[in-house]
């Protein structure tokens, strides 16, 4: 696998020498039994490829994979987990057919370092759960409990908290996020910027954005995040001075829900207060008289998505008074 290859590109390389288009596929499971690595159908190549891309684009934003035989079937369930939020349950078993698929392409491409297990990943319990609570938004209640909760032990991850509630972060972009991108003066509200400077700050698809602190409470409390590290550290570091890791982030999270009783969806944790921060983004344009359209664009655009994404508006903003 060449170094220099994406996740996507190296599992779309092991797919081009699948292909087996034009070669007879019931000759083939006669003489095999199946069809295993090979692939006969140019719709069911498409529908690899869109798989390839969904997981590959996960990988990107949530983890730190750089090598395909380096995917484990913990991070794939974590993908399934994700993609349980807004697919049904024959969609999801479809993706995991996909992914058995890949594995096995990858595996006769590469070679038995492909080991991910993917026929132990498991269809998320949540999938079919009541849209209220796969969109569950945190409360304000529920960011105090945890924000307090993490700040006992030796780890910097509440910090990630801070981010996520009141500058509307990713959780890549928490443990990438460096010193130095936050003004406490000036935006749209008087209460200051935080500035992501694209794929050193750990942003999906390496865009910059600027978002606008909301309130003087998010301004205090993003002061304290930001401060007592010279500019260009990482906000959230370790004892040597690296970054966290995303999933470290997560796993924090999650520890902190167990002990405070506080219940956020499987997965979705740090979306939870993406969710909360999206919705008052919008509430502040609102009040200003502005459309909602306005305001929707806005809210999406402090969220990094960009203008007209009515799909994800809908997901992240639920009062759309």
């Amino acid at each position: 696998m060449s170094k220099h290859r994406s996740l996507e590109n190296q599992m779309l390389h092991a797919l081009a020498s699948a292909k087996s288009q034009g070669e007879s596929k019931r000759s083939y499971r006669a003489d095999r039994g199946d069809t295993g690595a090979k692939i006969f159908s140019l719709s069911y190549e498409t529908d690899l490829r869109d798989t390839i891309k969904a997981v590959s684009s996960y990988f990107k934003e949530h983890t730190d994979i750089k090598y395909i035989k380096d995917i484990s079937k913990e991070d794939l369930q974590l993908f399934m987990q994700e993609k349980s939020l807004t697919c049904n349950y024959n969609t999801c078993e479809k993706l995991k057919s996909h992914l058995v698929k890949i594995e096995q392409i990858c595996r006769s491409r590469y070679g038995r370092c492909i080991d991910w297990k993917v026929d132990k990943v498991t269809v998320p319990v949540n999938v079919d759960l009541p849209v209220n609570v796969r969109d569950y938004v945190a409360t304000k209640a529920d960011y105090i409990k945890l924000k307090d909760i993490m700040q006992t032990g030796k780890s910097e991850t509440w910090k990630a908290v801070v981010l996520s509630r009141h500058a509307g972060l990713r959780v890549r972009e928490t443990a990438y996020v460096r010193v130095g991108r936050y003004e406490p003066t000036g935006g749209r509200w008087g209460y200051g910027t935080v500035t992501l400077q694209g794929k050193t700050d750990g942003t999906k698809g390496g865009r910059w954005r600027t978002l606008d602190i909301l309130t003087a409470e998010a301004r205090q409390e993003l002061s304290e995040v930001f401060s007592g590290r010279s500019a260009g550290e990482y906000v959230i570091q370790q004892a040597n001075g690296q970054p966290v890791q995303p999933k470290s982030v997560t796993k924090a999270l999650e520890r902190a829900c167990k002990k405070s009783g506080v219940d956020l969806p499987t997965y979705n944790k740090n979306h939870a207060f993406r969710k909360l921060f999206a919705q008052e983004s919008y509430n502040h344009m609102r009040v200003t008289g502005v459309d909602k359209q306005t305001a929707l664009n806005y809210a999406t655009n402090q969220l990094g998505h960009g203008d007209n994404r009515r799909d994800l508006a809908n997901r992240y903003i639920q009062d759309q008074w």
